[in-house]
């Protein structure tokens, strides 16, 4: 098995463990086809972009990006929104939950070096499903066999 898809299905295996009350989605890459009425917290993983640093003689050194997206229903705003606010909430709750783990346990991975950025974007508000998306964005720096 190569790394990135080790890297790929650490990452789902973690967040079915820290976070069990997602679902993994159907879609990946068009995450808004998950929109459906039974789809009540779903999540991806996403592969991204990559480049080699330097490393030893011995190996290549990566980094690459994973996307990690987090997604929750809400109920109808009616008189006001904090259903949505307790939503966007418990993602940063999820996401931050996640990150500490995922920091802690380099995704139990020996060639896995460090997980060493994380970007998490502003709530996605799907006003018309009822749907809030937060992405989170990681680098992680590994070797390649040589």
């Amino acid at each position: 098995m190569g790394i990135v898809r080790e890297i790929r299905d650490a990452f789902n295996t973690q967040i079915d463990t820290i976070l069990p009350s997602y679902s993994r989605s159907k879609y990946k890459w068009s995450f808004a086809d998950n929109n459906r009425p039974n789809s009540k917290s779903i999540y991806a993983v996403r592969i991204g972009s990559a480049g080699t640093i330097s490393g030893t003689n011995q190996t290549i050194t990566q980094e690459r990006s994973f996307e990690v997206l987090l997604s929750n229903r809400f109920e109808s705003k009616g008189e006001n929104d904090n259903d949505l606010d307790e939503k966007i909430i418990q993602l940063i709750d999820d996401h931050e939950a996640l990150q500490v783990e995922l920091y802690r346990r380099k995704l139990n991975i020996s060639r896995v070096l460090v997980i060493n950025a994380i970007d998490i974007t502003e709530p996605e508000i799907d006003n018309e499903n009822n749907i809030v998306t937060m992405t989170a964005t990681y680098t992680v720096r590994f070797r390649l066999g040589v």
